[in-house]
């Protein structure tokens, strides 16, 4: 029986993400080099993605880029998914925050 790396973690190939689905990268399984660019392109680990258009190439944004990863690439790339109250406006908020260093206001607050 052959399993998913990651399945028994409970997260999902960036190939399966739904989209408007976000998910914090749990790990990457790609070879080094293909690694390297990733992160070049700001998908490392424990960075929260948004899928954007599924496809090949596959449209993610990440720290308020968008990418394009081929799906060869997007197989080795695992997520722990969001809640479906996240999506672009809490990955755009995350993003303006790491950025800033500024928290956005919490809802309801003044």
């Amino acid at each position: 029986m052959s399993m998913e790396p990651g399945s028994d973690l409970g997260l999902t190939r960036l190939d399966h993400v739904p989209v408007r689905a976000c998910g914090m990268v749990g790990f990457l399984t790609a070879p080094d080099d293909e690694v390297v660019r990733l992160k070049a392109m700001g998908v490392c680990v424990g960075r929260r993605i948004e899928v954007i258009q599924q496809g090949d190439p596959l449209i993610i944004r990440a720290f308020g880029s968008r990418i394009g990863v081929s799906i060869r690439v997007a197989k080795h790339v695992f997520l722990d998914l969001c809640g479906h109250a996240y999506s672009l406006e809490h990955t755009l908020a995350s993003d303006h925050a790491a950025r800033t260093g500024v928290l956005p206001p919490r809802p309801g607050q003044d």
